[in-house]
């Protein structure tokens, strides 16, 4: 009831200072959290009326009645998963043509804050941007714009209403809205626009991935069980999205379209700051999120041996929420982020735009795939602690690093640029 009186109170503040469209976002989530038949009937209403201000009572009615049947076909393909139920025995209105803000759902499993990076981004574009997340961590990113109680037929219910209601559904590591993914024959019965968006281990495959990198770790060699998943997936989605070329080999030829993106940052929140590197008490920071993917073993032996030469402080990072993990990478002169995976993720990105210099270990295969400026401290663990000696004695090299690396997020990785790549393809 909570997130019910919040996002209501929310909406109709805004409705009062005429910000549609942070009202039409707050009432969508009120909606959602609705436990009131007629007052859900009346948010609905509301909604209805805001989107579609420019249009005449008549189409309005159309396109309310498109949705109900659509909704009520899902329900039902919903509880029947094993009957072949057709689209047009339900849906016999024509929905119209007018404009409308698009209406993106973004699920159901947070990846490095991207899902909230993306829809926070998608919305200064003018796009009603949701996300919905399964699987909070001890990270505690604020990554669900709704949250699931209640039984299967009350989970059946909401989720038909998004399914009816949303344009495009952008998901995340394998994941959908259904565990046995009776949702994406759903959407593809109902000619939804879906996307499967890629990161790293729920498709590497150790065989292919052992030819470009040989120190890679990953989390499982079931290479089957990941075929099969990702086979499954290509076969009701037409659409994947990977960040780079790495992952665009486990999934080539599978689907219909594969597009690059990036991963997102909102550069407003990292402000960057260049440490005086060589006269004050140098600080070394590693924080795996999987210390045997990440190579942490190798680093803290090298850290354990340089100590015993160099005067320095070193901290590892675990299992530390996101906002206070941040403030410890702020005080970092050196930030080593992983030796094994032979590419670089969100971490380093959030790292470089604060201004820190980082070790992060490039594969020749992707330094061959990155652009030329990528301003990395490659180190693998045959020559870590050679690395980190080296920097521990030519500390003046890490100033330009630092610059370089504030560029670098700025011009890949912000999240606004980001925005418009993915508008470009949802359409």
């Amino acid at each position: 009831m909570n997130e019910f009186n919040e996002a209501y109170n929310l909406a109709v503040g805004y409705e009062e200072k005429k910000q549609i469209f942070n009202s039409l976002i707050e009432y969508r989530k009120a909606l959602f959290y609705c436990e009131n038949e007629i007052l859900e009937k009346s948010i609905e209403d509301k909604i209805y009326k805001l989107e579609y201000r420019n249009s005449d009572l008549e189409t309005i009615e159309k396109i309310k009645q498109y949705n109900m049947e659509t909704e009520k076909f899902v329900v039902d393909q919903f509880m029947h998963p094993d009957l072949d139920l057709k689209v047009e025995n339900y849906v016999t209105t024509k929905k119209p043509k007018v404009k409308e803000n698009l209406k993106v759902l973004f699920g159901t499993m947070e990846i490095a804050n991207q899902m909230t990076t993306y829809s926070k981004a998608l919305r200064k574009q003018g796009v009603e941007s949701f996300t919905l997340n399964y699987y909070p961590n001890w990270i505690n990113y604020n990554s669900s714009d709704f949250k699931l109680y209640g039984d299967n037929n009350t989970i059946i219910k909401h989720l038909s209403k998004l399914i009816s209601q949303f344009d495009v559904f952008h998901f995340f590591f394998g994941s959908t809205l259904w565990a046995n993914l009776i949702d994406i024959k759903i959407l593809k019965k109902i000619n939804k626009k879906v996307f499967m968006n890629y990161w790293g281990s729920e498709i590497r495959q150790y065989s292919k991935a052992v030819k470009i990198n040989k120190y890679i770790k990953v989390k499982t060699k079931n290479e089957k069980h990941i075929r099969e998943k990702i086979d499954l997936c290509a076969k009701y989605i037409d659409n994947c999205i990977v960040a780079d070329k790495e992952l665009y080999g486990y999934i080539d030829g599978c689907y219909k379209n594969v597009y690059f993106i990036p991963q997102a940052i909102d550069i407003s929140e990292y402000k960057p700051m260049v440490n005086d590197y060589e006269n004050n008490q140098f600080f070394i920071v590693h924080a795996p999120t999987n210390a045997e993917c990440k190579g942490t073993k190798y680093i803290i032996e090298a850290i354990d041996n340089l100590k015993k030469k160099y005067n320095f402080d070193f901290k590892l990072v675990e299992k530390v929420p996101h906002i206070e993990a941040k403030k410890i990478y702020r005080e970092a002169d050196l930030i080593v982020d992983q030796i094994l995976g032979g590419s670089y993720g969100l971490f380093s990105i959030e790292c470089m735009c604060m201004g820190k210099p980082v070790v992060c270990y490039i594969s020749d295969y992707m330094k061959n795939n990155y652009s030329e400026d990528i301003p990395l401290i490659s180190a693998n663990p045959s020559n870590i602690e050679q690395k980190l000696e080296y920097i521990l004695n030519n500390k003046h090299i890490l100033y330009d690093i630092s610059k370089k690396g504030i560029e670098y997020t700025k011009k890949y990785h912000d999240m606004n640029k980001i925005a418009k790549q993915l508008i470009h393809i949802y359409k």
